[in-house]
């Protein structure tokens, strides 16, 4: 698309050089490289104090991970310049995500919301996990608490002004909105809807393409309670809103926080812990941790454990067995026994198989059946035999009284089978007579006639039967059976010519009516009446001279009683003695500190002890706290009232009811534990509940699990399953310079931490990410365009290196991101040689002969001073640039410039989009005014214009240029023919004076001259510009060449003006003779 420049109808040279001139005139262009007002003197003044972050009471909850980037501890000044560095760097590549769209910004703010009644504050969404939406519209409800977070991308350089109305709200802007936003520091804020509260903030100035984070936490009702005005005209919500993507998810802005430690030799030094977003780092996990924690109060939190000595006791247990019997009791229980008894058991229900057998005499009988399919079956060692009758029933297609042939299978690994007719056998066989197949051989069958099978077998089973009436007959589809006494059966074939027959399923698995099987057919088994004996007569008990005890496994074994016979009447009886003797034992165990109690509580009992009750095993029980004497307690407990509380010095002490202490409080707080550190609770405060009536019991899950100091400085709880005293100290320290996360003092504390400060007192820094960037910088005074661009990756035309910074005695503090170099000996210019070769580097460290190359294009180093031990002392040398221009300008070099002094600049941020349209040109021609992008444009179309059409380009009657140097060539055409070879002379001196200067530069840094002396950037700053300061047609871009051309039409024109004055004076001395002469 092409601009819109006046330029695009001029038609007259007139019109070109004028504006030419003008913008040359209106435009003022400058290279400069931001920096600190002193970044030498960064102090603690320039941090922002956040504040102490501890963990929740529990210890629970969110974490930080904060790293040391350096091992040693160092002094303030330097540990806050290189964290501003660091963050400055940090927020530039920032700048360039969203530039190129890394970071993408979608049109409004986000919300989320949560019951007003849960709103207790600032962290109260994240801990009710409310998630965010997009906010099309702000809308707030009267019964909800909501938050906005978004980002304010301002429209134009100017004042802005907020205004905020609601039943209560908290409203932040800038960094303070991003992660550590608590109530404490909002920027307007009403806590209710009977206080009033400041609701306006006016005149806050924003530069153009910034983007303010804005959060809201509100109460109210509607949509009328927001609002950001500039001039008093208010601004649109869906023009100015937006938040931020990366990667498809929710992005915040970067913040760098980080943390003090003194060192261990207390010598002014500190270790810096950082958070940052280094992937190692976790940067998403810590600043949520930062919005979670924010609200924690700044306390550590210790805890004793009130050590109760449990002795537990089970109740009696009784168990019997024939062989082994265990006492599954709990590891480490000590198990006694109580009693023990060895009897027999001769119940006939375990010897006789059910169902109940009926008798005949003196002969017991009984059957053996499946009650499932109702088939007599018996089995052997495995092997089953089962008896059923088989029915073949009139086929109605048939008439009567015909045999059939009929053919049956077998489906099991093993079986023999016997076929009866009226008890005689018909046939007998086995698995070996089955065919290819698997069907027995044919037999005669008649219909209505009742046959009896016997199959013995192993394993599964099925049984099939098919029938045809002539042998090359087909196979019946149809037909009905009788088998067992069941019901009837209808099976059949499939719709084919083949004998591919459909069966039953395994018969055995089928439910049925059991089928009545007359008792000759059933077994009988001859069984010896006897007389029952008494269990007084069966059972005896176990002295203690043959008590069994429970071994090292807990196991009584019965091979201990081999000897000894409990029912010796069994000696008369007309049977054997049964083999299976058996042994009851009962015991108990004791078990000191159960694990697995429940029921946990503390209270005290009727007769004044504090206690500690619990359910163990199925037992409910309790150990005594307390152990105080009879005569410390009440005469008649009946009419004693007894209570518990907790000092003010964190001592224990029971009361009866008159409130006399009953013996001596009760002291568990260490000796080492300093009362003076001991700090109120504010949370505690509110707590009311100080002591337990003999009614009441402490529980660690119920309603009443705490109790606590009048003063909130102790509190008795119960923290999982253990007791404990619990109580705070300030979890930061501070000295002369800066506030910390303070040591572990104690031993019985709440964490146990491998970093030295567990809880930490976090600052951020205002970081600016144009620090250490080199800007190119257009004022247009009278436009009032001001603004900065960012440079080009690619600028190496334009920038060289001209010489280096030296700064004596420091060290870099990680040369993981250094390329080594080792140059001869000690030779620093063999580092620079490397550094000057190589885009990517800033700066470099020369340390004992080895130089460490930048290798991330930084100008923002991170170093130390000489004292710190464990560094080589080195030289930092930072590179300098000179500007190589054929423009029309003063500057040389790049110079550092305060960043305030362009305060209200705008920032060009699209120029850092790697394909910017109208990037800087790495071109020397095209710096300065040169590189004006109207100048660039208008002086292209000057050219094509001229190129294309001549002298026609440009309207009649106006004077060209060329048609002004053509007069003046045909007056002078024998001064043309000098101007020629006057140029070619001078281009020969020009060669002969850059090789002459080659070569006395090459010989001053070879020789034993001044090894600092540069011949070309002496010529240059010498001469250079004012080739420029000469040059007559302010048009042309400049050169040598033009230079030489423009010296030439100087004199030329001198020579003019002197023959023109010649002969004026000539003819005014001819002229005054005549008159004269007349006279």
């Amino acid at each position: 698309m092409t601009t819109e420049f006046p330029c695009n109808n001029y038609s007259t040279y007139n019109e070109f050089e004028y504006l030419f001139k003008d913008i040359k005139a209106q435009n003022n262009y400058k290279y400069i490289k931001i920096r600190n007002t002193d970044p030498n003197k960064l102090t603690k003044t320039d941090l922002v104090e956040i504040g102490a972050f501890s963990k929740q009471e529990d210890g629970q909850g969110n974490n930080l991970n904060l790293v040391q980037k350096w091992n040693h501890a160092d002094d303030l000044d330097t540990i806050i310049r290189n964290a501003h560095n660091i963050s400055n760097r940090k927020k530039f590549y920032e700048l360039k995500e969203l530039a190129n769209g890394t970071i993408s910004k979608t049109s409004n703010m986000l919300m989320r919301s949560i019951d007003f009644d849960k709103y207790k504050n600032a962290a109260s969404f994240i801990k009710e996990k409310a998630a965010f939406t997009a906010a099309t519209s702000m809308t707030i409800q009267s019964d909800k608490m909501t938050e906005f977070f978004g980002y304010f991308q301002v429209p134009e350089n100017g004042n802005y002004s907020f205004r905020i109305n609601g039943d209560k709200y908290f409203f932040y802007y800038d960094d303070a909105a991003l992660y550590d936003y608590s109530e404490a520091n909002a920027s307007l804020s009403k806590i209710s809807s009977q206080h009033s509260g400041q609701n306006v903030i006016n005149n806050l100035f924003f530069k153009a393409g910034d983007l303010i984070p804005i959060r809201i936490h509100i109460n109210g009702i509607g949509t009328d309670f927001f609002s950001i005005t500039k001039d008093n005209v208010e601004l649109k919500y869906n023009d100015v809103f937006v938040h931020l993507k990366k990667g498809g998810s929710y992005y915040n802005k970067y913040l760098m926080y980080f943390a003090f430690q003194p060192s261990e030799n207390k010598d002014g030094k500190y270790h810096a812990y950082f958070i940052d977003n280094d992937e190692s780092n976790s940067y998403n996990s810590n600043v949520s941790s930062i919005e979670a924690m924010k609200s924690n109060l700044p306390l550590k939190y210790h805890k004793i454990e009130i050590d109760v000595p449990i002795t537990f006791t089970s109740n009696p247990i009784s168990k019997t067995s024939s062989e082994i019997i265990n006492a599954n009791a709990p590891e480490g229980a000590r198990v006694s026994t109580t009693g023990s008894k060895l009897f027999y058991d001769d119940n006939l229900k375990n010897r006789i198989i059910t169902p109940t057998p009926y008798t005949e005499g003196n002969k017991i009988y009984y059957e053996q059946y499946d009650s499932q399919s109702g088939y007599y079956i018996t089995e052997t060692n495995g092997t089953k035999k089962a008896m059923f009758d088989v029915v073949m029933l009139l086929d109605d297609r048939r008439r009567g009284g015909r045999n059939y042939l009929v053919q049956f299978n077998i489906d099991a690994s093993y079986f023999t089978f016997k076929i009866f007719d009226k008890n005689n056998i018909l046939r007998l066989g086995n698995d070996k007579d089955k065919k290819k197949d698997g069907w027995i051989d044919l037999f005669l069958f008649n219909t209505n006639e009742k046959y009896k099978f016997e199959i013995s077998w192993k394993g599964n089973i099925k049984v099939s039967f098919r029938r045809r009436y002539k042998k090359r007959d087909r196979w019946y589809r149809n037909d009905r059976w009788v088998w067992g006494g069941m019901e009837n059966f209808v099976f059949g074939i499939n719709n084919t010519q083949q004998s591919n027959e459909k069966t039953l399923s395994n018969i055995f698995n089928i439910t049925q009516t059991r089928s009545i099987i007359s008792k000759e057919n059933r077994e009988k088994y001859n069984v010896t009446t006897f007389t029952s004996l008494t269990q007084e007569q069966k059972e005896k008990n176990i002295t203690d001279d043959v008590k069994p005890s429970f071994d090292s496994t807990g196991n009584i074994n019965m091979s201990n009683f081999n000897g000894v016979n409990p029912a010796p009447q069994y000696n008369d009886a007309t049977i054997n003695p049964p083999e299976n003797k058996k042994l009851t034992t009962e015991y108990t165990y004791e078990l000191d500190n159960p694990q697995g109690m429940k029921n946990r509580s503390v209270y005290v009992d009727s007769s004044g002890q504090l206690v500690y009750g619990y359910t163990y095993d199925g037992k409910t029980t309790s150990s005594n706290i307390t152990n105080f004497s009879s005569n410390q307690l009440c005469n008649n407990p009946d009419n004693c009232n007894y209570s518990v509380s907790i000092s003010d010095n964190g001592t224990i002490s029971v009361y009866d009811n008159n409130h006399k202490q009953v013996g001596n409080p009760i002291h568990y707080l260490p000796q080492y534990i300093d009362s003076n550190q001991v700090i109120a609770n504010e949370n505690w405060k509110i707590l009311t509940k100080n002591s337990l009536s003999n009614n009441e019991k402490l529980t660690p899950n119920g309603t009443l699990n705490e109790i606590v100091s009048s003063n909130g400085k102790y509190k008795l709880t119960f923290v999982g399953t253990k007791l404990y005293i619990m109580f705070c100290t300030q979890s930061y320290s501070s000295d002369d310079n800066i506030k910390y996360g303070v040591n572990p003092q104690y031993n019985n504390i709440l964490h146990t931490i491998s970093n030295p400060n567990e809880e930490y007192y976090l600052y951020r820094i205002h970081s600016n990410p144009f620090v250490g960037q080199t800007m190119f910088v257009r004022n247009n005074a009278s436009e009032n365009i001001k603004t900065l661009s960012f440079l080009p990756q690619e600028y190496d035309k334009v920038f060289t290196p001209d010489y280096y910074t030296k700064t004596s005695n420091v060290a870099s503090v990680n040369t993981a991101d250094y390329r080594q170099v080792n140059p001869n000996g000690d030779n620093v210019d063999t580092c620079k040689k490397a550094c000057d070769d190589d885009n990517n580097c800033e700066h470099f460290f020369h340390s004992n002969g080895i130089c460490y190359l930048d290798q991330n294009k930084n100008p923002l180093p991170i170093y130390t001073n000489k004292d710190n031990l464990g560094y080589n002392i080195s030289n930092m040398y930072k590179k300098i640039y000179k500007i190589n221009s054929d423009c029309d300008a003063e500057q040389n070099e790049v110079y550092g410039v305060d960043h305030a002094e362009y305060s209200d600049y705008v920032m060009v941020y699209d120029s850092l989009k790697t394909d910017y349209e109208n990037k800087l040109p790495n071109d020397p021609a095209l710096t300065f005014n040169c590189a004006n992008e109207e100048l660039r444009h208008c002086k292209k179309l000057y050219k094509n214009n001229y190129n294309s059409q001549g002298t026609e380009g440009f309207q009649e009657g106006q004077t060209t240029l060329e048609e002004s140097q053509q007069d003046l060539n045909d007056t002078n055409q024998e001064n043309k023919l000098f101007y020629d070879h006057l140029i070619n002379k001078m281009y020969d001196i020009s060669t002969n004076h850059l090789q002459t200067g080659e070569y006395i530069n090459s010989t001053f840094k070879n020789g034993n001259a001044d090894k600092n002396f540069n011949f070309n950037k002496y010529r240059n700053e010498k001469y250079s510009k004012n080739i420029k300061d000469w040059s007559m047609d302010q048009n042309e871009e400049y050169s040598k060449e033009n230079a030489l051309k423009q010296d030439y039409k100087t004199l030329l024109t001198h020579e003019n003006s002197m023959y023109t004055i010649a002969t004026i004076s000539a003819a005014t001395l001819i002229i005054t003779a005549i008159i004269l002469a007349r006279e």
